[in-house]
């Protein structure tokens, strides 16, 4: 078991363990507590338990709220020290009561403001929760963005923030789970929180304003949004790429399925999924069409990104080389010694797979010992920064597609070269890349001679599309379509 403070403090039944042991510990050694020990002790106890729930409870008692400050701002981290302090109570009132109550206090006077904070907003939850409401009433969205999943799910929101505030109608995100908010980049689209299905009928039915509906993930909180069939329903998802879960038989559900282009439809037919007469319309990556800069003709070969995506919720469908294999391949790039790298893991490494995440701090203490640049923001960025990527197969190859410039693949199932061809179309557009130490050899290869950039150009037109008046306006054009034809 690991007992950090993160994990302690994450376990209300942990630490009331722990406290209620050294109960144990403090008789054996003080002897028997009084009663005003033992109220010492409960009053300790108690603060544990609503420090353990108060992130729950603040959520709870407003279920719909227009976000402005993020958990993190309602609830200080040194609340969490103050919870595994009070642990020591008993210790503290067997030495001596006055100085057990002058720790319980202490405690109390530290998570004070905290706690008056939590008891407003309880007393007040019913003006709050109107003014809430208000609010979306004011702000009237017609195009609803609806996020919901995992603490660290905001880079799928994210990469579409600034296609959303290109929008001619009025935008608003929807966020399921409190934590994404967190996590979201800074954006004038106003962003509200629904945590019951009771929350979401009030902003897709009773408000009444919406009339477009867009998922960047196929989750499975989405059905609570679907079962409102009035509206339009459209799947953007969060990234282009040849990933096997990009094929499933729930995407039926949506009425529009905005994919880059031609390869995507392939994909979904030859997967056997029935698609309707117009449900997919190609629109390319708008954000990476407004983000990165398309280089012509070749270059020199400087700064390298390494890119991998991480293990996927199944077996079946991890490619990443989070592995042996990423971590050979950084300890060969940075041999060379001629090369500026830079690293951005997927922000869900390690979440499935303990394999993966041992390799990935393996990986991250060799990038801070070797001067590796680590990399958690915006992936465009490094992608404008760089002159070749090596990545996995993911949405992060078919986005830099646009870029023009050259591209490593890692191969981390051995697959043959007609394997790749035939399972991931996209990886045509790569160099395959069979093992980490022959990285070098690879990219002194592309810079004599890059062979494949007509091929690249070939996948990203089949992959991204290409449309005369741009990716922005063409998806801009088909949700403000949408919202006009609903009104």
């Amino acid at each position: 078991m690991n007992l950090s403070l993160r994990t302690l403090t994450k376990r209300a039944s942990l630490l009331l363990f722990l406290t209620f042991f050294l109960v144990f510990v403090s008789a054996v050694v003080f002897g028997a507590l009084t009663a005003s020990a033992i109220f010492l002790v409960l009053a300790a106890a108690a603060l544990q338990i609503l420090l353990s729930l108060y992130k729950k409870i603040y959520s709870a008692v407003v279920p719909l709220e227009k976000m402005k400050e993020t958990l993190a701002d309602v609830y200080p981290e040194y609340l969490d020290k103050v919870s595994l302090l009070l642990v020591l109570t008993p210790i503290m009132a067997g030495i001596n009561i006055m100085l057990g109550l002058v720790w319980v206090a202490s405690g109390y006077l530290a998570a004070s403001r905290a706690i008056w904070r939590i008891a407003r907003r309880v007393a007040a939850r019913k003006k709050i929760l109107k003014e809430n409401k208000d609010a979306y009433v004011s702000d009237s969205p017609r195009v609803i963005a609806y996020v919901s999943g995992l603490e660290n799910v905001a880079y799928q929101i994210n990469q579409w923030i600034p296609v959303l505030e290109n929008i001619e109608k009025q935008v608003a995100i929807v966020v399921r789970e409190r934590t994404v908010f967190a996590g979201m980049d800074k954006t004038s689209i106003p962003v509200y929180f629904a945590r019951t299905q009771f929350d979401v009928e009030f902003l897709l039915a009773t408000a009444g304003s919406a009339r477009t509906v867009l998922y960047p993930a196929n989750t499975m909180k989405n059905v609570q949004s679907l079962r409102h069939y009035r509206l339009n329903h459209f799947f953007i998802n969060h990234g282009e790429s040849d990933k096997a879960v990009n094929q499933n038989k729930l995407l039926m559900a949506y009425d529009k399925l905005l994919v880059g282009g031609p390869l995507a439809e392939r994909r979904l037919r030859e997967a056997g999924l029935p698609l309707r007469e117009d449900q997919v319309e190609y629109v390319g990556r708008p954000q990476a069409e407004a983000l990165l800069d398309v280089v012509e003709g070749e270059h020199q070969i400087r700064t390298i990104l390494y890119a991998p995506t991480w293990e996927g919720f199944v077996e079946d469908v991890n490619y990443s080389s989070v592995s042996e294999f990423g971590y050979t391949l950084l300890e060969s790039l940075k041999k060379e010694g001629k090369f500026n790298v830079i690293f951005k893991p997927h922000p869900y490494t390690g979440e499935r797979n303990k394999r993966n995440q041992e390799w990935l701090k393996r990986i991250n203490s060799l990038c801070q010992r070797d001067g590796v640049e680590i990399v958690d923001g915006s992936i465009h960025e490094v992608m404008n920064r760089c002159d070749l990527l090596v990545t996995d197969i993911s949405s992060v190859l078919n986005e830099f597609l646009v870029t023009n410039k050259p591209i490593i693949l890692c191969n981390v199932k051995n697959s043959s070269e007609d394997e790749l061809a035939t399972k991931f179309p996209s990886s045509q557009g790569a160099y395959v890349l069979a093992n980490g130490e022959e990285v070098r050899e690879l990219i002194t290869h592309i810079s004599e001679e890059d062979t494949l950039a007509g091929k690249r150009r070939a996948v990203r037109r089949d992959s991204l599309s290409d449309f005369p008046e741009g990716a922005m306006k063409r998806f801009k054009d088909i949700i403000e379509k949408s919202v006009d034809n609903a009104a």
